[in-house]
């Protein structure tokens, strides 16, 4: 995919979150790290909880709702492409060891493309990469645009659209 392309990409999706997110604003009243994460930091609570994330996702161990818990609110809203997926940490909980089921690996790359927070909203744009079988790792890369609402420095609502881009040949 040529840069033209990749960057009209990245434009609609930023395009989309904005109307999505003005659209959803009534909704809602350890270790096998990328060498870029190498500084363990976090600038926001979408960060701590993306490096959270991460660590569990390589363990041996589930994701639990106490593990959750510690960066969601108890009725955390999670918006998909601008459907409504799962609500409550129990869903979300779910969600996650269903993806680590279904995928032998996952991350969450670092530093992030973009991140601004603009009061209680942060947005951000952010890649994702992993394969389904270690086997026959076929690199999935995804990118993710959208934002957060932090509420008691919790996140209340994840609005994310996500496009998975073809390998380049």
């Amino acid at each position: 995919m040529n840069k033209f392309r990749k960057l009209l990409v990245a434009a609609m999706l930023l395009a989309s979150v904005m109307l999505v997110g003005q659209a959803t604003e009534s909704m809602a009243s350890d270790l096998k790290v990328s060498d870029k994460m190498v500084d363990e930091r976090a600038d926001s609570e979408l960060v701590s909880m993306f490096m959270w994330l991460n660590k569990v996702y390589v363990s041996d161990e589930d994701f639990t709702e106490e593990g959750f818990a510690q960066f969601f609110t108890n009725d955390i809203l999670f918006v998909v492409n601008g459907q409504k997926r799962e609500r409550g940490i129990q869903a979300l909980t779910k969600r996650y060891n269903d993806l680590k089921s279904r995928y032998a690996y996952i991350e969450i790359l670092f530093p992030f493309q973009e991140e601004e927070r603009v009061g209680n909203k942060i947005y951000t744009y952010y890649i994702n990469r992993g394969w389904e079988d270690d086997a026959n790792p076929i690199e999935i890369t995804t990118h993710v645009m959208g934002y957060v609402e932090i509420k008691d420095n919790k996140i209340a609502v994840l609005n994310f659209l996500f496009a998975d881009l073809e390998p380049e040949t």
